[in-house]
């Protein structure tokens, strides 16, 4: 599997979420888009590792191309689900579908909570409603990811770092530029 994920350790889908949280509330500032837009990270991730390739016949299909956990629970789900499918399935609609795994917030920021850069705090909403805020306690990963999507927005120079033109598009559908900016 190619892997070109060497120097940004964490995987788009971290990233993005990074993006999107308030930093010391810890709730996502975009409302109720957050779901589709991480399974759209989870998407291009796989894709620029290498794990799926879209097909372009005739639509983009997604094809699993190696199926070799990468060891994300995120992305190796999807990537199973994927590789599992009887029929293989147009981008948009594995967007759909990915949008409904299992808490994919909730796991994508687990990781974040284990590396020591969020932090997890349950709470109730009215004493009954479960809610689970994610606030920011190391700033520098995510100080790291805005220079970078600075640098590539503000340049007349064209991206060449694949990972940064996506991440700049996700944010961009996202909602999370102007926020971030």
């Amino acid at each position: 599997m190619t892997d070109t994920t060497s120097n940004h350790p964490l995987a788009l889908h971290e990233e993005l979420l990074l993006l999107m949280l308030r930093d010391e509330r810890g709730t996502i500032a975009l409302g109720a888009m957050e779901q589709q837009s991480l399974a759209g990270a989870v998407l291009a991730e796989l894709i620029l590792r290498g794990a799926i390739t879209p097909d372009t016949a005739k639509r983009p299909r997604a094809v699993a191309t190696d199926t070799t956990p990468v060891g994300d629970d995120v992305l190796d789900e999807a990537l199973a689900t994927i590789a599992s499918s009887k029929r293989t399935r147009t981008l948009e609609d594995w967007g759909g579908r990915l949008a409904n795994m299992r808490k994919i917030k909730d796991r994508s920021a687990a990781r974040l909570v284990d590396l020591g850069i969020l932090r997890r705090e349950e709470e109730r909403f009215l004493f009954i409603f479960p809610n689970v805020r994610y606030p920011e306690v190391n700033h520098g990963p995510e100080g790291e990811i805005i220079t970078r999507l600075w640098n590539a927005i503000a340049s007349d120079d064209i991206v060449e770092d694949a990972r940064t033109a996506v991440l700049v598009s996700l944010a961009d559908a996202a909602g999370a530029l102007p926020m971030v900016f």
